[in-house]
């Protein structure tokens, strides 16, 4: 008795055909034996309930994709979490952390220094208040507000939004926009 060989030779092992005989030594063909496959053709009836359920969820997951679309446009959404004590959010391809940034507004108002250089804003500082760079003023202005609405250092607070704040953390926003959406040219003044 001679037995036909089909298959392909994937790394190094020959494939069993279906008309092979089973490697299981039962005597049978493959496709008999191990090599039978069953697919159901019906499609599973769902009760109201889990149609229901599904629906909700899709229309969950709908809602907070239009939000994060509203709220962030269409780039990268914004990765960042809490690990071990330490708020980490990525920005491109760079991932900044730090233990004091307990939500990601907090980071946003370091992320200025990050972007602009700790240095600029060192010097800047050291300058009478009128000759700052208006980041500077605002920042000076941030730091007078925190003070005075901030119940318990370390902990999230609740303030309403001012001028300042408002102009620090939209640049901040924009800053960590491009540089997590786009890559950036390095230009030379």
């Amino acid at each position: 008795m001679s037995i036909k060989k089909h298959g392909v030779k994937k790394q190094g092992k020959k494939k069993v055909g279906r008309n092979d005989l089973c490697p299981c030594g039962s005597g049978k063909k493959y496709k008999k034996c191990h090599g039978m496959m069953t697919f159901s053709r019906e499609v599973p009836t769902l009760s109201p309930q889990i149609k229901a359920e599904l629906n909700a969820k899709m229309a969950e997951m709908e809602a907070i994709r239009k939000q994060q679309e509203k709220q962030q446009g269409w780039g990268r959404p914004i990765i960042s979490m809490n690990h071990m004590g330490y708020r980490m959010v990525a920005v491109g391809g760079a991932i900044h952390y730090s233990k004091k940034w307990k939500t990601f507004h907090d980071f946003l108002f370091d992320y200025i220094k990050i972007a602009l250089g700790e240095d600029w804003g060192t010097q800047e500082i050291k300058k009478a208040f009128a000759e700052r760079h208006p980041i500077l003023q605002w920042y000076d202005f941030i730091c007078k507000f925190q003070r005075a609405r901030v119940e318990e250092p370390g902990k999230v607070s609740e303030a309403p939004m001012t001028g300042a704040v408002q102009a620090y953390l939209g640049l901040a926003y924009n800053l960590y926009l491009l540089a997590h959406n786009l890559e950036l040219q390095t230009r030379s003044c």
